[in-house]
């Protein structure tokens, strides 16, 4: 028999974000404070879903269309969404594949992260994340890349063991 519960935990995967510790006094003493995201074990389904949305949001290339002008079309349309970060970070010698895997890290991102530690706002002030918060926290290349690291191998581990 299949228990379903409500109550069950999920799976987590915590991603450190040593490179972006801050030193600062707790209890009196010096201590080094690492970030961390704390993130649902991914799946391919939810990948699947993630690099649809992209796909939705990038527009397809024109009949005739040169590759030079579909980047372009393809970099405004990202621009409106505030994320045209994905074609510098990926270049775009890279190509739209790439950009579209970028974005469809940031969407999972966005449905992944279930909570995190040592991310503020412009303030200072402690954040909880949300579709907003974690898309900035994706634009950085650092966290994108550590992001991209740690879900990538429960994913492709699942996807290669034909268990999709």
């Amino acid at each position: 028999m299949i228990r379903l519960s409500e109550t069950a935990a999920a799976e987590t995967i915590d991603i450190d974000l040593p490179a972006m510790a801050e030193e600062t006094m707790v209890d009196g003493k010096r201590a080094r404070v690492v970030p961390v995201i704390t993130i649902d074990k991914p799946s391919a389904v939810a990948w699947r879903a993630a690099m649809r949305s992209a796909q939705d949001i990038v527009p397809g290339r024109d009949e005739g269309e040169a590759e030079a002008d579909y980047i372009a079309r393809v970099e405004a349309e990202l621009a409106k969404l505030d994320l045209q970060c994905l074609v510098a970070r990926v270049g775009e010698t890279a190509g739209i594949g790439a950009v579209l895997e970028g974005l469809a890290y940031t969407r999972l991102a966005v449905a992944l992260v279930r909570s995190w530690t040592g991310f503020g706002d412009a303030d200072g002030q402690p954040v909880e994340p949300n579709a907003l918060y974690v898309t900035l926290a994706m634009k950085d290349d650092y966290i994108a890349r550590r992001f991209e690291e740690a879900v990538r191998r429960p994913i492709y581990a699942v996807t290669s063991e034909g268990n999709v």
